[in-house]
């Protein structure tokens, strides 16, 4: 199994674990290790076994394949395999316009391929590493999706789905609002009455669920995930997930990653429908017949 960790120079540590290539094309492969030489390298596994093994040991942070092996066999199972044994590892379709069957590709992209490099167009330099982190932050979306279900009513799954896809760049509630074809009033009032927190502060959070899934990469410094989010400082990283659930980037860690802050979210979903039921009953019991023991009823006019 052929590959490299290596940075340029030759001595930096890579910022993240390597890249598993199952590329037959040497031109490809070449193409491949040179944009990806300094973004912590790549292996490049002979079979598809071998490709497995590695996404198994979870030390790989991207696949790219082709859409067949060496022997001319489809690379789908793999794919298929992947996608359900280990839902957090962003795979690309290496594709060319004349070699590639479109059948091929359509395959690949129905099975659940994160994003696909057109061979000669985007697979050299940096268009390529926009590709790779175009998956990686789709995949990184897809599963805080996955974790989040079961909290968010369907009227806000867009909005937050919008937010994760476009945390890099740290979109506006205005940039939401339109996005969704709504007044931003209209995105105020549905995340409360969803009992969600208002749209610039689910936006953080969705910034730090992304941040929390890239801390479970042990190969990542804090500062190279504050640099992917568009934090400006690893300190403005650190300062917000202290703000927002009590945590420093080593116990987010220790504490699984992603779930440790999902389970943050949680807390504070919980504290807040206890105080809006508290809320509510008081409201109710003022507004009753009799009023609260002591306190006469609102007056009634004609």
């Amino acid at each position: 199994m052929a590959g490299t960790q290596r940075s340029a120079k030759g001595s930096q540590r890579p910022s993240s674990a390597p890249a598993a290539a199952l590329l037959v094309d040497r031109v490809a492969r070449a193409r491949v290790l040179e944009a990806l030489r300094t973004s912590g390298g790549v292996v490049f596994p002979e079979t598809d076994a071998d490709l497995l093994e590695l996404v198994k040991s979870r030390l790989i942070s991207l696949v790219i394949l082709e859409c067949r092996d060496r022997t001319g066999r489809s690379t789908l199972p793999v794919v298929e395999q992947i996608r359900r044994g280990y839902p957090s590892v962003p795979i690309v379709a290496y594709a060319s316009l004349g070699g590639t069957a479109s059948s091929d590709i359509l395959a690949m992209a129905h099975a659940g391929i994160h994003e696909l490099i057109i061979q000669n167009f985007d697979d050299v330099g940096a268009a390529l590493r926009t590709v790779a982190a175009s998956a990686a932050r789709q995949c990184a979306a897809a599963r805080v999706l996955v974790a989040l279900r079961p909290d968010l009513p369907a009227s806000t799954i867009s909005f937050v789905q919008f937010c994760l896809e476009r945390a890099p760049i740290s979109p506006s509630v205005n940039d939401a609002a339109r996005y969704l074809g709504i007044h931003r009033k209209t995105l105020v009032y549905r995340l409360r009455r969803a009992r969600l927190p208002p749209p610039r502060r689910m936006i953080g959070w969705c910034r730090l669920f992304l941040a929390a899934h890239l801390l479970e990469d042990p190969h990542r410094s804090v500062a190279h995930v504050a640099l992917a989010l568009d934090f400006a400082s690893s300190a403005a990283l650190r300062g917000m997930l202290r703000r927002y659930t009590g945590l420093r980037p080593r116990q987010i860690r220790d504490r699984g990653g992603l779930d440790a802050v999902v389970d943050a979210f949680r807390r504070l979903l919980s504290e807040g429908a206890e105080q809006a039921d508290a809320v509510a009953l008081t409201s109710d019991l003022v507004h009753s017949e009799g009023g609260l023991e002591g306190v006469p009823p609102p007056a009634r006019h004609a």
